[in-house]
């Protein structure tokens, strides 16, 4: 997924704009998550897979998209900002992580 989403999340930020791309990624990302909160072990697993490769694809593309806008911010100090961007992504992980290491994974789902 990572090798053509986020790719091309970035490619449709520079084509349509960054705010109308990552309104429409996130809409997407948003059906995706409402798509996984209905998956019961009654639901067919190439069906799970697909609902989860479905809203994988709006993720990775909303991480191209917010890349694409790191050059736009000062062209001298882009390495430093992509590398803060970055960073604050694995914060976000180990936020997620740190979270579910704490309750069940039930109550966490």
């Amino acid at each position: 997924m990572n090798l053509l989403a986020r790719p091309g999340g970035g490619y449709l930020s520079d084509k349509l704009g960054r705010k109308k791309t990552l309104s429409v990624l996130i809409a997407g990302l948003a059906v995706g998550y409402m798509i996984l909160a209905q998956i019961t072990a009654a639901l067919a697993l190439p069906l799970a897979v697909a609902a989860v490769m479905f809203c994988s694809f709006f993720v990775q593309a909303g991480e191209g998209a917010v890349f694409a806008m790191v050059p736009l911010i000062k062209r001298r100090m882009t390495g430093q900002i992509a590398g803060m961007v970055g960073a604050y992504g694995n914060v976000g992980a180990v936020t997620f992580l740190t979270c579910y290491s704490f309750v069940e994974t039930s109550q966490f789902l």
